[in-house]
């Protein structure tokens, strides 16, 4: 029988013999108390449990986290009609949603220089119906896994034509009533609609335009961007000396 010696950390154990007194053993186990082989066992399964689950788990994950968005995998039956709803995925834009402006350079363009305003919204995997509920109300854009990360995905919707018919109502009533994000809103909203317009057509607008773009949260102050701001004006006034190099 081995009797734990409570006095001793080093989890030494003790065989009692009468007549020979008492055999110093130390065993590797780090329990407090050792009773029985039998408690051994039963920890020794409750690890192998725990590590299998564990396992199980781990492999779950992966299958998640595929290059394709899991859309079947998800319960898509939210009422993307429902007003209250719709407030909700507004306070979700307000935290986790961006407007943004990318600039593009290229010789197909008249000056060099294209805009293209993009809506997104970002979402750990966990929570991607909440990305498909976006899909379905504007029915357009896309859900992707974000570059980089293997866990976040991202909702996103392009061209001013689809912001305006789809984006811009829901923003102006679901999530700008209560946004502190109004000046960057307001400026996004003009380059939607300068587009519209035709005002990248124009030199002198275009570069209104650019200079606008810039001054947004984000990518729009240059943080990520390619180029500055000066390198995109210098393009725009002077395409052919720029492509020619």
């Amino acid at each position: 029988m081995l009797v734990n010696n409570r006095n001793n950390i080093n989890n030494n154990y003790f065989i009692k013999d009468n007549q020979q007194g008492s055999l110093k053993i130390s065993v590797k186990f780090n329990y407090s108390y050792l009773y029985t082989t039998s408690a051994v066992a039963l920890a020794k399964a409750n690890l192998e449990e725990n590590f299998l689950n564990k396992e199980k788990i781990r492999e779950n994950s992966k299958s998640i986290n595929s290059d394709i968005a899991p859309n079947k995998s998800f319960d898509l039956s939210r009422d993307v009609h429902s007003p209250n709803y719709l407030y909700f995925l507004g306070g979700f834009v307000e935290g986790e949603g961006s407007n943004s402006v990318a600039v593009s350079v290229g010789k197909e363009f008249k000056y060099g220089v294209n805009l293209q305003p993009i809506f997104n919204v970002s979402q750990h995997v966990n929570g991607i119906n909440i990305l498909y509920s976006f899909k379905e109300l504007f029915e357009a854009g896309s859900v992707v896994k974000k570059s980089g990360s293997e866990d976040v995905w991202v909702y996103t919707i392009k061209g001013y034509k689809l912001i305006i018919e789809k984006v811009l109502p829901f923003l102006e009533t679901y999530v700008q009533p209560f946004s502190c994000k109004k000046k960057e809103f307001a400026i996004f909203k003009k380059l939607v609609l300068d587009s519209e317009a035709g005002n990248q057509k124009q030199k002198d607008t275009l570069i209104e335009m650019v200079k606008l773009a810039y001054t947004l949260t984000g990518k729009g102050k240059g943080k990520g961007r390619k180029r500055t701001l000066l390198e995109v004006l210098e393009i725009i006034n002077d395409k052919s000396s720029y492509f020619n190099k």
